[in-house]
């Protein structure tokens, strides 16, 4: 009877030998299969983030909530077996469903990077600015503060009290990582205004009359004004003949930004002008108080080469042609013929 419980015995731990390599082979097997690639007939490139810091765990749920591996269980066994998750390096990644989630982890692990494009347009405002890093991985709720914060850039010592960077965050396109902080995107801005404009256009401005924050504003109207780069050191002269002349300068774009400083919306082009605001041209001579945009280095050079003519009037038709007139009379003939097309 001892005889036959032994081996009863004998043959369970045979069997649940078997069943443990069955299991650990099927595992194995499933294991495998789940490492192939998601989807072979997709080799479009997905684009992954991974910021600092974060999670394996969180990692691998993103790659399979896009699609870009079959299961993050498989993902996660295969880069904790492999040492890889203290490898993992943040940052912007392509990474193609017809590849293996093998193939994905390494690239992630070496960390081969694609930066993201960021591109501040000539002529956006800090508003702007501000709505495409919302758009982008910046933590663009954090830009509004990183506005306020200091920087030390000695141009911007030239401001009169209280002005804000506009003007000064030039127009280009930056590359970002996850890792990017919205202050060291401001500061990159900066950085990129003090090199790209040069002492010679700072005294070109001083040829005008103009101090550096006397002349970013000034190319910023022209810039806001213009469609047409071609019309811009026409636009250019008006403004500074009237500057030197004690005339208003009558920019309806001047009075639409002191608008929206100010929170209005809905305000039109009939009612723009009575808007009482600092900016508003239509009531205060001379300058605003600053930069409406952030002009780029065309609007720049015109201020410091404007064209040779004596013009004081200039309205833009619908096609954004600029027509330029000596004499009021001749300027609302102009208005009246190319605005009521």
């Amino acid at each position: 009877m001892k005889q036959h419980r032994n081996q009863l015995w004998r043959w369970l731990a045979l069997g649940a030998a078997v069943l443990v390599v069955l299991v650990v082979l099927a595992s194995y097997v499933i294991y495998r299969v789940n490492l192939e690639p998601a989807n072979r007939a997709l080799p479009d490139p997905v684009a992954v983030s991974i910021a600092p810091g974060e999670r394996t765990a969180a990692i691998a749920k993103q790659l399979q909530d896009q699609k870009v591996i079959k299961s993050r269980w498989a993902f996660s066994v295969y880069i904790t077996l492999h040492g890889l998750r203290r490898k993992i390096e943040a940052g912007y990644y392509e990474l193609s469903p017809a590849d293996t989630a093998i193939t994905n982890a390494k690239i992630i692990a070496r960390g081969i990077v694609v930066n993201k494009a960021f591109l501040v347009p000539e002529g956006a405002t800090i508003q702007k600015i501000e709505d495409n890093a919302v758009q982008s991985w910046l933590r663009g709720n954090d830009l509004p503060a990183a506005m306020n914060d200091t920087y030390p850039n000695s141009f911007l010592s030239q401001r009169p009290a209280g002005a804000t960077l506009e003007g000064y965050l030039f127009p280009d396109t930056y590359e970002i990582a996850p890792s990017t902080t919205p202050h060291q995107l401001v500061q990159a801005m900066l950085n990129n205004f003090g090199l790209k404009v040069t002492p010679q256009i700072v005294a070109g401005f001083a040829a005008q009359g103009l101090t550096l924050h006397q002349g970013i504003t000034l190319a910023s109207i022209i810039q806001s004004e213009v469609g047409n780069p071609a019309d811009e050191p026409g636009v250019a002269q008006v403004f500074l003949t009237r500057l030197k002349k004690g005339m208003m300068l009558q920019s309806s774009v001047t009075a639409f930004y002191g608008a929206q400083q100010l929170g209005l919306t809905g305000t039109t082009e009939a009612n723009v002008a009575t808007v009482n605001s600092p900016y508003n041209t239509y009531l205060h001579t001379g300058l605003p108080p600053g930069p409406i945009c952030n002009p780029g280095l065309a609007a720049m050079n015109a201020v410091v080469q404007p064209a040779s003519t004596n013009y004081l009037y200039f309205v833009a038709d619908k096609a954004g042609t600029t027509h330029f007139e000596t004499t009021f009379a001749q300027h609302q003939a102009d208005v009246a013929k190319y605005l009521s097309q």
